[in-house]
């Protein structure tokens, strides 16, 4: 009986949901522990409460800009396709709500090297904006330096931007056959 009662913990919270986190009481209040768990890099803590934050929002434009916090915690946690899900969820659902300088600020710093780092998800930005934004919208989040920050990081292929029509890819032309291959006998 005793071994089983430290995992007594584990259970309820995983029934309430509670991951042991702080729930907080407005959405001001998440987004102030969101921000002090990203300066500890207590990822997980600040995903969660930018998450609450999403809830509490008292309007739309709010809870999407929480959403995009909460997908740069989500980086720092290791969980980059849950960062892309849910960045894709909200321009789904919820794209009228996206502000050009909100997403360009989390495409910019998804470009910075270290923990918080994903060319995937900056990218997706940057396809999200071609859709959502019209171009002085589109203007107002300075693509070009998002793709250029993008390209500079080497770490994805560049075919997506490519299509978006900010890197031109230096490709080799294929090497002619010869006329006459050589035999063995040569």
């Amino acid at each position: 009986m005793s071994r089983w009662l430290y995992l007594l913990p584990l259970v309820l919270s995983a029934c309430t949901g509670q991951a042991g986190f702080d729930r907080h009481p407005s959405a001001d209040a998440a987004v102030q522990a969101g921000q002090v768990a990203l300066q500890a890099e207590d990822f997980e803590r600040a995903a969660d409460a930018f998450a609450q934050a999403r809830m509490l929002a008292p309007d739309p434009v709010r809870a999407a800009q929480f959403a995009l916090d909460q997908c740069h915690a989500l980086i720092g946690c290791d969980a980059e396709g849950d960062a892309l899900a849910l960045l894709i969820d909200l321009a789904d659902q919820d794209g009228a709500w996206l502000r050009p300088e909100s997403l360009g600020d989390l495409a910019l710093a998804c470009t910075q090297r270290g923990k918080l780092c994903s060319s995937r998800l900056a990218e997706l930005c940057l396809q999200i904006a071609h859709e959502v934004f019209d171009e002085p919208e589109l203007a107002r989040m300075d693509p070009e330096s998002i793709a250029f920050a993008i390209a500079d990081l080497g770490t994805i292929d560049l075919l997506g931007l490519e299509k978006l029509g900010y890197v031109v890819r230096d490709r080799n032309q294929p090497v002619s056959k010869p006329s006459a291959l050589p035999t063995m006998k040569q």
